[in-house]
């Protein structure tokens, strides 16, 4: 792909999409598809600030994987995880008061049992007064969503979405979870493969105090909630992604990566040099001339 001056593209047709994803606010982007499988977040397929991801057991499918773009991580259930960034208040702006996020994500169960850590900067929240943030598999294969104030089970946010949300071990889907403290009702957003909307109010304020744990996928040494499955293009940014950009990422169930950065605005220019089409940018739709 290659950006010409006045906002001029130029790239094949199916790339077009995907410079419709802004790279402000993204602070963690793991492909898994690197070559070194200690650490996937490598500076040649890493976007971000200081987020690698540094796995334990946890192996990497670089090429023939079967996620909708070719490669993933592997979680097999028993003492795998990986252990992102530098300090462990690196993620603090997940459960901060005034918190803004977007984690978005291809996932393939391999087991639906309840209580399988996806994402998470806690251990088990009802067990200790426990300040973060944890994604994981819920009862009857919902998601489990959970922000912890410090006040253990009285004091979190804690919801599920309706049953079945992880629907099988056999498909790959696409999930997109955002979260804006400052809006009064529907405040966390989750998505499934660009529909399935769920919407969430939150119970308690979030607490600016630092996180316990580091950011940890798939789950954390020396707590149970060991994942058993695969992730694919996980990224987190301290933004709420547009629909456009959702819809880019799930790119009609393809998948996308998320490319270099492009400040592409309405009356932007794309040339699809495979089929030698012009489309302009409106309100996040590009339309052929």
């Amino acid at each position: 792909m290659e950006f010409l001056a006045g906002n001029r593209i130029r790239g094949l047709s199916s790339e077009k999409d995907t410079v419709l994803v802004s790279v402000t606010g993204l602070k963690a982007y793991w492909r898994f598809n690197g070559s070194t499988v200690s650490n996937v977040s490598t500076s040649s397929d890493s976007l971000g600030t200081s987020a690698d991801l540094a796995l334990t057991g946890t192996t990497v499918t670089t090429s023939g994987g079967t996620s909708p773009l070719g490669y993933e991580g592997v979680w097999d259930g028993t003492d795998d995880f990986g252990k992102a960034g530098t300090s462990l208040s690196q993620f603090n702006f997940l459960h901060n008061q005034s918190a803004l996020w977007t984690i978005a994500f291809w996932y393939k169960a391999n087991d639906l049992t309840q209580g399988q850590f996806i994402v998470n900067t806690s251990d088990n929240f009802k067990l200790a007064d426990n300040i973060g943030f944890l994604l994981s598999q819920g009862a009857n294969e919902s998601l489990g969503i959970i922000l912890g104030t410090g006040l253990g089970a009285s004091g979190e946010t804690n919801h599920s979405t309706s049953i079945n949300y992880v629907p099988d071990t056999t498909t790959w889907h696409f999930y997109c979870l955002t979260f804006d403290e400052s809006l009064a009702s529907s405040n966390l957003n989750v998505r499934r493969d660009n529909a399935n909307l769920e919407t969430f109010n939150k119970e308690h304020t979030n607490s600016n105090s630092n996180a316990t744990y580091a950011l940890h996928v798939g789950g954390m040494s020396g707590f149970t909630g060991d994942l058993n499955g695969r992730i694919s293009e996980m990224s987190i940014w301290n933004r709420v992604l547009t629909t456009s950009e959702q819809t880019s990422l799930y790119n009609s169930g393809s998948g996308s990566k998320v490319d270099v950065p492009i400040n592409a605005v309405d009356g932007s220019i794309f040339y699809a040099t495979d089929t030698n089409k012009s489309y302009v940018l409106n309100s996040g739709t590009w339309t052929e001339v």
